[in-house]
């Protein structure tokens, strides 16, 4: 069924859902994410989070509540790639590592990164691998990893199988949907019309910077999603 009735801002994210933001490219779909995160300016809005209204004026307070995002550009804005799978998955989390003193307890910090790497599958001979040696696929995995490890749940994942082989886009999906199965939620941004169709358990759908229709069901269908991308109606 179609949940919502032309152009608008305002979205609801449920517990344990994939819910899709399509449209063509330059419709709007990930400033409205990077604008609710604080990550870019927005002239307006208000956040509704898990009951209460919140504030978040920038990424450090998205990640304080529980909001983690997976960027369009991972090689640039999501990961360190000098850096150890790790170093990576840690380090916007140092203060967890803290033992007496001000020193890491790098033994405590290696074996969660080693155990959180293993939860989504990174393929890699250990925690001390240098990321941009892994796979892109990979990549994307410790990205996710860091989020989780920051306990965050709700993930905003954007284009996350761009310049990745087809068996690592499966594993991705695989994962997604492990992740909703355990109670996170999803924002999936994304150009490709199959994933949408696929993934997603409901579709707000983009055109000229606004939503113009929120899809469920048998409405999330490549027709559907075009006809209001390209239309509005």
């Amino acid at each position: 069924q179609q949940e919502a009735h032309g152009p608008t801002n305002s979205f609801t994210l449920y517990e344990g859902e994939i819910l899709g933001f399509s449209g063509l490219v330059g419709s709007g779909r990930s400033e409205l994410a990077r604008a609710v995160i604080g990550a870019d300016s927005a002239h307006h809005k208000e956040i509704i989070f898990c009951g209460e209204k919140i504030s978040l004026n920038n990424t450090a307070e998205a990640l304080e509540a529980g909001i983690g995002l997976l960027p369009e550009s991972r090689k640039t804005e999501g990961l360190i790639v000098d850096f150890s799978i790790r170093d990576n998955i840690s380090i916007n989390n140092l203060k967890k590592y803290l033992g007496p003193g001000p020193f890491i307890n790098q033994r405590l910090e290696y074996q969660t990164s080693l155990d959180i790497s293993n939860q989504v599958g990174v393929k890699a001979p250990g925690p001390m691998s240098v990321v941009g040696q892994l796979s892109g696929g990979n990549q994307q995995k410790v990205v996710i990893a860091r989020w989780l490890n920051h306990h965050c749940k709700v993930l905003i994942f954007d284009e996350p199988t761009r310049g990745i082989d087809v068996g690592a886009k499966a594993e991705i999906y695989a994962l997604m949907r492990e992740l909703t199965a355990k109670g996170y939620s999803i924002i999936f941004i994304s150009s490709e019309l199959p994933e949408i169709v696929g993934l997603c358990d409901r579709v707000a759908v983009f055109r000229e910077g606004s939503i113009v229709a929120t899809l469920s069901g048998d409405d999330i269908n490549s027709n559907e999603v075009m006809r209001y991308a390209t239309t509005g109606n």
